[in-house]
């Protein structure tokens, strides 16, 4: 590019800048003026400033001098609004009649061609930019609001006469939180194994052949994300939101809840959209009692008709171990 070319468009942008101060000054002046009628509640003459202003600065604001200006105006008709909203009294807009808001109306939806005089489809576009779908329907994720207990004094009880030793019957079984640890554990390993230590929430929690099954990765989930070992990120194009490995944070900090709403209809529904592939958990196989513990007099195959081994699970202190109890009962008061 030529120097004199240079020179150009280094005047032709000056003149624009000084057009642009020229313009916001003019504006600045007409709404003085104009302050009356732009603090009125029923008059609309503020919306029109207001869209004039925002027209000046996406066009013409660039420089430092013109936004000095620019938020000189916006300064300005930002004061005015709050004279208006003041003027509406304790009853606020029921201080306006039915009159003056249907007059309003029709200057801001006017020119639609239908019979009332008001275009609607004008009327809503001019509302629509309020709202917004959320990015994730039936998902939330934000800070919780209960708070964390305080931890009490501790209180030196007072001495007591020890008894006899009595073994008890019967030890409290503490094997569901247990396993809900082992879950959380499972299931954040997982998670760290996946491509960058992150999947989708439904791929995490999905599971075709149990919903119980399917039900117990959610609230896995859900844990996880509440100790801050795990966390969700919405999608930006409205999809399903994704479950990322995290560091577990300090303790303090904000917690987070992850809450889904599941039924069988929703179920079977995100089974159909799985095209059979599996989740990130496998299915565990479900058990009973017997099977778990051994089934007390069952006679098993191979064993005679009148002696069998009576085989069950026996829980010492922490460990579990097999005690074989054998004896010849009639077989007619073996149950099978």
């Amino acid at each position: 590019m030529a120097a004199s070319d240079v020179a150009e468009a280094r005047v032709a942008a000056t003149r624009a800048r000084r057009a642009t101060r020229v313009e916001i000054r003019r504006a600045i002046d007409a709404a003085r003026v104009n302050q009356d009628e732009l603090s009125k509640p029923e008059s609309d003459e503020l919306d029109r400033a207001v869209d004039r202003a925002d027209e000046i600065n996406e066009t013409g604001v660039r420089e430092k001098r013109e936004m000095v200006l620019d938020m000189e105006l916006y300064n300005q008709l930002t004061a005015y609004a709050r004279t208006r909203t003041a003027r509406l009294g304790p009853r606020g807009s029921a201080e306006v009649s039915v009159k003056a808001f249907l007059q309003a109306l029709r200057r801001a939806g006017g020119g639609g061609g239908s019979g009332d005089g008001v275009s609607w489809e004008r009327v809503g576009g001019s509302g629509a930019k309020y709202f917004s779908d959320a990015p994730v329907p039936g998902f939330m994720n934000g800070v919780m609001d209960t708070a964390i207990k305080e931890r009490r004094a501790t209180q030196r009880r007072a001495k007591e006469v020890l008894g006899p030793s009595v073994a008890p019957d019967a030890v409290e079984d503490t094997t569901a939180e247990r396993q809900t640890d082992k879950m959380m554990q499972a299931m954040h390993k997982k998670l760290k194994k996946c491509p960058g230590g992150v999947t989708d929430v439904v791929h995490a929690v999905r599971n075709l052949e149990s919903f119980p099954q399917f039900v117990e990765n959610v609230f896995t989930a859900a844990f996880l994300v509440r100790e801050g070992a795990a966390g969700i990120t919405p999608s930006p194009s409205g999809g399903v939101p994704t479950l990322s490995h995290q560091v577990k944070p300090a303790a303090g900090a904000d917690r987070a809840s992850f809450v889904l709403h599941v039924d069988m209809k929703n179920w079977r529904a995100l089974n159909a959209l799985a095209n059979g592939q599996a989740g990130l958990m496998p299915t565990r196989e479900d058990v009973d009692e017997d099977v778990l513990y051994g089934a007390r007099g069952t006679r098993r195959a191979g064993e005679d008709d009148l002696e069998y081994d009576d085989t069950k699970r026996v829980r010492t202190g922490e460990h579990l171990h097999d005690s074989t109890n054998e004896r010849r009962l009639p077989r007619d008061s073996v149950s099978s």
